[in-house]
């Protein structure tokens, strides 16, 4: 198992570098999103891999595999590691889902989709569209959702269909049986709905960006 974060922080302490000096090489503004890929609380994209392994001045085979690199040959991205999910864009009619997949894929960790006893073919990638998730789902990031999953567990964030829209939100029950659908962000107060007026469209099973 590859362990995203404990590889960033090991190659940047080898350079004997700080999260600011990485994070202002990067054009972030803040440490805190580095930090957050370090304490694995947020798993980064390939895409942002490859810049992370750039500004240190190291491929991203070395990023990934450190020194297993030097017992094992590895000439591309190791697909034993990662399944790829496709990235999809998504619209919904009386909250019934469309799902158009684009060229565009999503390599995940096997670890990260182990954990989800689904098959792989129910699993859709999407781009957050707005901040009310922040910080834990910031407008842009891609995350992934397992369709299967729909069964609510309290607290856990699941994407939501109804009417013509669908959005992202954590969702808790309420004592009357009804539902919660809370926003991270506080700038966006929860929304109270009756199980039958929404459409739940899958478990939030990893989030990246």
């Amino acid at each position: 198992m590859i362990d995203i974060g404990a590889r960033i922080k090991t190659e940047r302490n080898k350079q004997q570098l700080v999260l600011k000096d990485i994070s202002e090489k990067l054009g972030w503004q803040h440490t805190s999103r580095l930090s957050q890929y370090e304490r694995n609380e947020r798993e980064p994209t390939l895409g942002v891999l490859e810049q992370i392994a750039d500004v240190m001045g190291i491929s991203l085979q070395t990023l990934l595999f450190g020194e297993e690199l030097k017992q094992k040959q590895v000439t591309s991205l190791d697909t034993d590691d990662f399944i790829l999910t496709p990235l999809c864009t998504l619209t919904c009619k009386d909250g019934l889902p469309s799902w158009n997949a684009s060229s565009t894929y999503i390599p995940i960790s096997k670890a990260t989709y182990q954990s989800s006893p689904t098959s792989q073919q129910y699993l859709r990638a999407i781009q957050v569209e707005n901040d009310q998730m922040e910080p834990y789902l910031q407008k842009g990031d891609i995350a992934i959702l397992d369709t299967t999953d729909q069964t609510i567990a309290d607290g856990s964030v699941y994407l939501l269909g109804y009417s013509e829209t669908w959005s992202i939100r954590r969702i808790y029950t309420s004592p009357d049986g009804g539902l919660i659908l809370s926003a991270d962000n506080p700038k966006h107060p929860a929304m109270q709905a009756s199980r039958p007026s929404i459409a739940i469209l899958g478990r939030i099973i990893w989030r990246g960006g």
